[in-house]
């Protein structure tokens, strides 16, 4: 029985799958144990009159894939993430808001929101 022959493009091709198999599962523990990974926390502002509040719930597994998801293609968390939260807390309060800010870090919010 003869031995496939490692090549340089198999060599090249199979630490190219390594490498983003490496960065797939490197991204999925960061983003697992980041502190507070259980809450996530929205800075927002009523459209009507400006003023900021902070609203904090647990996190589910569609926000935790979506920031997978972003983080593992290098792309800016939140970037454009609307949670499906804010249409929910709209209707409730009866007043459109706006997002400026999404955060694991409830404290940091609650400081940005002073500084406003």
């Amino acid at each position: 029985m003869t031995r496939p022959r490692l090549t340089i493009r198999r060599a090249m091709l199979a630490l190219l799958v390594l490498a983003v198999v490496f960065r797939m599962v490197l991204v999925a523990f960061r983003v697992s144990r980041q502190p507070n990974a259980q809450t996530l926390s929205h800075l927002r502002r009523f459209r009507d009159d400006g003023s900021p509040f902070v609203y904090s719930h647990a996190t589910t597994a569609s926000q935790y894939w979506a920031e997978y998801w972003r983080r593992s293609i290098g792309a800016g968390w939140p970037g454009n993430f609307v949670c499906p939260c804010k249409a929910e807390q709209e209707s409730t309060l009866g007043r459109p808001t706006v997002d400026v800010g999404t955060s694991h870090d409830m404290e940091a919010l609650n400081r940005r929101m002073n500084r406003l």
